[in-house]
Formats: structure tokens, sequence, C-alpha cells
């Protein structure tokens, strides 16, 4: 009985944490997060902020809008070609004057086209181990299913 107690109370309190908890607008999001020279990155911003517009070094001053799109607006900027490898911030301004702001890292273009490979190396291997798990299980209940002559 105790025990049961103690369950509700837990799951009431976890429910009434989880709806209390405020909405947390978190700012500026630029994917990826790691580019190289030349790539787009997609910039987006909090849905409360209107008329947004994105500013940094390494779109080479270039002002990039961001259009309306589901719940926050977005818009696409390149990486200069030139751009020194490092972090960079990227600075939406809101109208009204508010300005929030993210980052985006730019890497030698080296390091970016590694990182590519890196994600459909990792996305091959992970298709190998699901197809051997599939046929492993096939073939066990396939000899489960045989009549023994």
């Amino acid at each position: 009985m105790i025990r049961r107690l103690s369950t509700a109370c837990a799951a009431a309190a976890i429910g009434t944490a989880l709806v209390a908890a405020p909405h947390v607008d978190d700012g500026v999001k630029v994917k990826p997060v790691r580019a190289g020279p030349g790539e787009t990155v997609e910039i987006s911003a909090p849905g409360s902020c209107v008329d947004p517009v994105a500013t940094s070094n390494a779109f080479h001053g270039v002002r990039v809008p961001l259009e309306p799109a589901n719940d926050r607006p977005l818009g696409r900027a390149g990486i200069g070609a030139s751009t020194t490898p490092r972090v960079y911030p990227v600075k939406v301004s809101c109208s009204g004057g508010s300005t929030i702001t993210g980052t985006v890292e730019v890497v030698p273009a080296d390091t970016a086209a590694q990182e590519s490979w890196g994600a459909v190396i990792a996305a091959g291997g992970t298709l190998v181990v699901v197809a051997g798990v599939g046929i492993a299980v096939w073939r066990a209940r396939r000899r489960r299913t045989e009549p023994h002559v």
C-alpha cells in the first residue's frame, strides 16, 4: 500500500513539473554547427523574433533575412570560400532592436569533407549490423520450423 502511494506521489510530482515547466526559447540555431569554406548553413531564430536578419563575418558581411517556416524563421547562408577556420558569432537582429546570438565553427575544407564521410561510413556500418541481425534471426527461425529428417 505504501509502495503504491509513493509511486503515485512520484508520478504526480513528475507530471506537475512537466506541465509547469516554462517554455525555454533556445536562441539562434545553426546547422550544421561545423562547416567548411564554400558550404551552406541553415540559420533559425526563435518564433518570437519578428523580421529576423542574420549576420556574421563567416558570411562575409552578407545580411541573411530569415523567412517564416513552421515555428522558427529560417534562412540559408554560404560560408565564404576564404573564411579563416575558427568559431564565429552569428547575430540575429529582430524588429524592436533585440539581438540574439549563436555560433558557427568554420573548419578547414578537408576536415569538413572527412566529417561528411564519417557520417556516411557510420550509417553504412549501422546498416550492415542491422542486416546481419535480421539474417541471424531469419536463420534461427527457419531452423526451428524445418522438419528433422
